[in-house]
């Protein structure tokens, strides 16, 4: 998500309260998504790329997102998985019983990620469509199933700047730079609040989404702690090595940090902006046109009728429907 308004970039990690924080920038903010939108289709893995491409045409615009507990974020993972697969079983897609345990969807996602590798854009895509019938985890759940999985499910390093210095989602880096500020969703409030403080934020409540349901504190961990084993625990860790380094966090201690990231440094901190030139100026322009389409996007999405006119359209872009 870019704000020319607040000249922001949201970086977005899958199931880290980004559903709250895009609806907020997209009502109060002047948010505009820096991918393609939804009717185009494909992996999030291949749209997302615009991200990478917005931090190189606006290098000195301020970078923030906002990271979870590793073990905290696989249960809401699975338990999303369980509710996707109910709901698309209801409406005759198809789709697997269920993806089992905790333990083997921590199995599933080991034997995905194994293969898939650290595909995006259209290496991702084109591998997601020829492998479409590949079987994974205990469950042999086809890969045309795991679409939702392939991205959300992903290591959150994977989608920090501060982890890829030199290419960020397939694309050369023009500035090697972290991120301005980095936030917890286990205290998405209070880390909002700060940010709306550096950023000089419209004063309007975060609408925060806990789905999952895991309260607080020593209660929220704990709760997440129920549906581990040792096992379990070990695969998870093993997914998740990267994640357990950037976020510090400990198993059912509730306890998250962010070491190794610089949350206080200034927008832009690091190499200076290079002055833009009249390929980026043109690149510039061509963007903030397309943020029309997205503004559209934005506004029929919630229409059915709307969403059942540009059914077509995303057939002819591609889109599995």
């Amino acid at each position: 998500m870019i704000s020319h308004r607040h000249r922001c970039i949201y970086v977005k990690v899958p199931k880290c309260g980004s559903t709250a924080v895009l609806e907020w920038f997209a009502e109060h903010g002047g948010g505009r998504h820096s991918f393609r939108p939804w009717w185009y289709g494909g992996l999030l893995a291949e749209r997302i790329r615009g991200v990478a491409g917005a931090m190189n045409l606006y290098p000195d615009y301020f970078t923030f997102t906002f990271v979870r507990d590793p073990y905290e974020r696989f249960v809401s993972i699975w338990l999303y998985l369980s509710r996707l697969a109910e709901e698309q079983r209801r409406r005759g897609r198809g789709h697997p019983a269920g993806y089992g345990s905790l333990r083997e969807c921590a199995e599933l996602c080991r034997d995905v990620f194994a293969d898939f590798g650290a595909r995006w854009g259209r290496e991702a895509q084109a591998f997601f469509r020829a492998n479409g019938e590949r079987e994974y985890g205990p469950g042999r759940v086809p890969l045309k199933h795991l679409g939702w999985l392939v991205d959300h499910a992903r290591p959150q390093a994977d989608f920090l700047p501060d982890c890829h210095p030199r290419r960020l989602f397939g694309v050369r880096r023009t500035s090697g730079d972290p991120l301005s500020f980095v936030g917890a969703v286990e205290t998405l409030e209070a880390d909002f609040a700060r940010l709306a403080a550096r950023l000089g934020l419209p004063d309007a409540p975060l609408r925060q989404r806990n789905a999952s349901g895991f309260g607080a504190g020593a209660r929220r961990a704990a709760r997440y702690a129920e549906f581990y084993d040792d096992a379990t625990r070990r695969l998870v860790e093993e997914l998740y090595a990267d994640d357990l380094a950037v976020t510090g966090a400990f198993f059912a201690t509730g306890r998250i940090a962010v070491p190794g990231v610089r949350p206080n440094a200034p927008a832009g901190a690091g190499s200076p902006a290079p002055r833009p030139g009249l390929r980026t100026l043109a690149a510039r322009a061509w963007r903030r046109l397309g943020a029309l389409e997205i503004e559209l996007e934005r506004r029929v999405v919630r229409s059915a009728t709307a969403r059942r006119l540009l059914r077509p359209l995303g057939r002819l872009r591609g889109a599995r429907t």
